[in-house]
């Protein structure tokens, strides 16, 4: 359907100018004709039936209504407002408030005794029945089809009818504005609004959206003025009561964290790393005076709840008011209580002040006029359309007509304004956003997204730059060079390959102290202790630590999962000990090792409680190089080729993607570079030798350990390093009796060909790299080998066999190890990101387009940079 063009306001009100009174269903626009009057009249031009009823006089409304129903009748507050919705609804749209009870579903008992309520009150409901416009009234009637039934009662026989549309012409939505973001949109309208234009502007947009709040916070920071209307349920000291009172009804097991938003309400000290502190463990300080009252909750009521929380923060008076109204002041404080009282305040808003000045905010879904100069339309989305209820008392063609009268005023909303702009966007968090439907109507076609209308794409604007926009500059400043970062841990390095800007946010943010920090700082205690104090640890004795264990926990444990941490911290104990008794550690410690520095030692609190001495020579070592450009703290220097990590991890990785994760190429999305790291310190002290670097993992087997007879080699991972390149080391006995043993098969055919006559082949041919189990099946090496095999076996079936099960063990090695290559590439790379940062510290962190956005932890401020530090990577290197 083609769009009327809709009659502006100026031409409704030369239209209008000679009658004594002009009616519309539209508030608004009643308004805007009343700012144009001109010379000296008794009363209003324009007025809604509404208000002509009342005749100026204080009448019940709804709010007022409902707590006659309330008082009156035993009802749930959502159930007596279900009622009188029904009630005033039928009312509305049928003219009497008695034909609902015509209609089985509603005829009840409750229904009507509302209904004998409501029309006894003196009400803008019952009055319009009662009051009608005089016949000698010159009226006009402005959209008279936009007039409920109820409305229409206050009309005479005669008047004049106004149509909103214009009788000839059509109006052509023409392009919208394709927008990427929320962000963007409000700073658009930053660029086009001042406090000098304030006045002159309106934004129509969904009130319940997402643009709004952005709005608003963009207009207070620029103190631009704009119509606002402060309610109580929206009061800071409201909010910060209700959560109170919540929490402390949950207290048992709160942490921290839950409680944080309160606390900064409530302008008490807070820190983010005791987050998963239990909040029962919390200095009293931290809390002010929520605890005590939390402690005197029991059996307390409402109004004795608000009294003693106006004594720690501020709480609006009109909340007492409202609770002596409802009668609720000496009602028990329950979670029931609550929800109703937040259920009366978001069903009948309390108005506390309101704005009349500045920048217009009209809602999409409940307007048709705008009557400013400039109108911007931000959204367009579903939240623009009024939904029309399937009543009982409707007919299926009477909610067509008023699903064509709401068609109608979406048209002339869209037409608002002397100027105007249609601000969207296609897509919101990666989906599309679905327009309005009546646009459907309107442009006469179908569509699913604003990217198939006439469209324009813009990007918000660069911020200004002019005199006195921004921040006021600090003179104080200095400006000086930051200092070079010389090396870099594997936890600094993972965050700077995956993603720089994460690790710029970690430097920010405070790191919270989770329960599984704790406990594994607790567990590496515990292994600095045993590596030098094997034999004092008895079963008795591990017991008695793990009490103590659990005790250093405890802020952070609830009550009832304390039990199930202690089996842990004794089953991670135990297997400690058990793998230190099987492995005892040999040989001496390479140079190149130290102590932590100074800052970063600590206690060990179990040495402490057992009163023995900690000389921390292989346990807990740290190490630094600036010609490699690493440091980290190793925790147990097992063997002058063995490092050892205890992990506490429940679901620690599989050895092969450790290794994966472990190797600059093509990296997992989150590498976890700590074994290589490790290592490439370690090899500078042992160049020519192979290595190894053992994971023990204390609670990935934990039912068989509760069970017993679990060996220390099932709970190990051993991953490899070897001091040549792999394709080397496939040629070397280690690697021929790996891949030869462990089945009789390839024992019986490899015992014939002989470890010479395997080297000898492996060293003149050309290799797979090993990577991939069914591209090195494929690949030549395999054929000769197989033929290797039948020339010094036989040309037996087995040795095909054979030959291919070498060829898988030897990829399934290739899983499992670190070689001199791989060790190479990550010094180049740890070189490269050292680079990087030098440069990003003087410009931007970035985020690499490739990474997924749900593995990074801090999302704030992100800046999606193209030209990403493998980009520049490549090109330093050609």
């Amino acid at each position: 359907m083609a769009l009327r063009r809709a009659r502006s306001i100026d031409r409704l009100h030369t239209l209008v100018a000679d009658h004594d009174l002009v009616v519309t269903a539209d508030a608004p626009l009643a308004l805007a004709l009343n700012r144009r009057a001109r010379g000296a009249r008794l009363g209003d031009v324009a007025t809604t039936p509404r208000n002509y009823a009342k005749q100026g006089l204080e009448v019940a409304d709804r709010r007022e209504m409902f707590h006659e129903v309330v008082q009156a009748r035993d009802l749930s507050f959502k159930r007596a407002a279900t009622y009188l919705d029904r009630v005033l609804r039928c009312w509305e749209d049928t003219g009497s408030a008695e034909a609902i009870l015509e209609h089985d579903r509603y005829a009840s008992e409750e229904m009507r005794a509302v209904v004998d309520i409501v029309t006894g009150i003196e009400s803008a409901y019952s009055l319009r029945e009662d009051v009608t416009a005089p016949e000698s009234l010159d009226l006009a009637v402005i959209d008279a089809d936009g007039l409920s039934a109820l409305d229409r009662a206050v009309l005479p026989d005669t008047y004049d009818e106004v149509d909103a549309f214009a009788d000839a012409g059509t109006f052509e939505l023409g392009s919208v504005d394709l927008l990427p973001s929320t962000v963007s949109i409000a700073d658009t309208l930053e660029a086009h609004i001042t406090a000098d234009n304030a006045g002159d502007v309106g934004v129509v947009l969904d009130p319940a959206g997402p643009v709004r709040p952005l709005v608003e916070a963009t207009l207070e920071a620029r103190s631009i003025p704009y119509h606002t209307e402060d309610e109580l349920a929206e009061h800071p000291g409201l909010r910060s009561f209700l959560r109170a009172v919540r929490l402390g009804m949950t207290r048992e097991g709160l942490r921290a964290r839950d409680v944080r938003g309160l606390v900064a309400e409530l302008g008490l000290p807070g820190r983010r790393r005791d987050d998963d502190k239990l909040v029962s463990q919390l200095e009293e300080r931290r809390l002010g005076g929520l605890t005590e009252l939390w402690d005197a909750m029991d059996g307390l009521r409402l109004g004795e709840a608000l009294e003693r929380f106006r004594e720690i923060a501020d709480a609006p008076r009109e909340l007492t008011t409202l609770v002596d109204e409802l009668g609720l002041g000496d009602a028990p404080l329950t979670r029931e209580l609550l929800d109703a009282l937040a259920f009366y305040l978001e069903t009948y808003p309390i108005e506390r002040d309101y704005s009349r000045e500045g920048v217009l905010l009209a809602s999409g879904r409940d307007n048709a006029y705008v009557d400013r100069p400039l109108v911007f339309h931000v959204g367009l989305g579903t939240g623009w359309a009024q939904t029309v209820p399937d009543e009982a008392w409707t007919t299926p063609e009477q909610r067509r007509q008023r699903e064509a009268r709401d068609l109608a005023r979406f048209g002339r909303l869209l037409q608002s304004g002397r100027r105007r702009a249609y601000l969207v966007q296609d897509t919101r968090r990666g989906k599309p956003v679905t327009p309005c439907f009546h646009l459907h109507e309107i442009l006469d076609r179908t569509f699913e997204r604003f990217a198939e209308l006439p469209h324009d794409r813009r990007r918000a604007p660069e911020p200004s730059t002019a005199p006195g926009d921004g921040f006021e500059p600090d003179r104080d400043l200095v400006d000086v060079d930051p200092e070079p970062v010389e090396t870099l841990s594997s936890s600094d390095l993972d965050r700077l390959t995956h993603c720089p800007r994460e690790w710029f946010m970690d430097q920010l943010v405070p790191t919270t102290e989770t329960l599984w920090l704790r406990r594994g700082r607790i567990v590496h205690a515990f292994a600095e202790l045993a590596a030098q104090h094997t034999d004092r640890l008895d079963e008795d004795t591990i017991a008695e630590l793990a009490d103590v264990g659990l005790a250093a926990m405890a802020d952070l444990v609830d009550p009832d999962e304390r039990p199930a941490h202690r089996t842990e911290l004794e089953l991670a104990f135990r297997a400690i000990r058990n793998w230190l008794a099987v492995n005892p550690p040999e040989g001496a410690v390479p140079e190149g090792y130290q102590p932590p520095p100074p800052d970063r030692q600590a206690d060990n609190l179990f040495a402490d409680h057992l009163e023995v001495p900690l000389e921390r020579e292989r346990s807990e070592r740290w190490f630094r190089s600036p010609a490699l450009g690493v440091h980290g703290k190793v925790d147990l220097v097992h063997a002058p080729t063995r490092l050892v990590d205890w992990k506490s991890a429940r679901n620690p990785d599989s050895l092969p993607k450790t290794v994966r994760r472990a190797r600059v190429d093509e990296p997992e999305d989150v590498p976890r570079f700590q074994p290589s790291v490790y290592l490439l310190h370690h090899r500078s002290t042992r160049p020519a030798e192979d290595l190894e670097f053992a994971f023990v993992d204390l609670l990935a087997e934990r039912t068989q350990a509760i069970q017993g007879g679990l060996e220390p080699r099932e709970f190990t991972r051993r991953l490899r390093y070897t001091a040549e390149p792999f394709t080397e080391h496939v040629a070397s006995e280690a690697a021929y009796e790996h891949a030869t043993q462990s089945s009789n098969k390839r024992e019986d055919v490899f015992a014939a060909v002989g470890y010479e006559a395997y080297r000898s082949y492996v060293e003149g041919a050309q290799l797979p790299d090993f990577e991939d189990k069914q591209a090195a099946l494929a690949h030549p090496f395999t054929e000769g080998l197989i033929d290797l095999a039948k020339r010094k076996r036989g040309d037996l079936v087995k040795c095909e066999d054979a030959a291919r099960g070498v060829v898988k063990q030897l990829v399934r090695l290739r899983e499992r190890t670190l070689s001199a290559g791989d060790l190479d590439r990550l010094a180049d790379h740890v070189d490269d990101v050292l680079a990087d940062s030098a440069t990003w510290r003087s410009s931007r962190f970035p985020v690499p387009d490739e990474v997924d956005m749900d593995d990074v932890e801090h999302r704030d401020l992100v800046l999606r940079d193209l030209s990403t530090h493998r980009d520049r990577r490549e090109a330093r290197h050609g």
